[in-house]
């Protein structure tokens, strides 16, 4: 099944490959780093930003290719390092209560 529109997934807990229409979009890389941590765009919450700005969607309305654990251990500026369940599901799991 192709997924229509934007979607992505996580190789080796690092790497977001974003996809549109199944077609490669854009890699961002978690695992550099810059000296001067307000400049190092390769935290998760400047990828998710950069993310949200180019699709201009949510990072939790976006369908995964593989799972959620795939993006375990993705470095966050503030936070260090967390799994993706802890920041991927955390608005499907509001709605999810929200219905019950």
């Amino acid at each position: 099944m192709k997924i229509q529109g934007y979607s992505m997934k996580c190789s080796c807990h690092t790497y977001i490959t974003l996809y549109y229409d199944g077609k490669f979009v854009h890699c961002y890389d978690n695992d550099l780093h810059h000296d001067n941590p307000d400049k190092d765009e390769y935290y998760t919450e400047h990828i998710i930003a950069s993310i949200e700005k180019r699709t201009r969607m949510k990072i939790t309305d976006i369908p995964i290719i593989g799972y959620v654990e795939d993006f375990d251990g993705m470095r966050f500026l503030y936070g260090g390092f967390k799994k993706g369940s802890e920041w991927l599901n955390r608005n499907q799991e509001q709605k999810l209560k929200a219905e019950i």
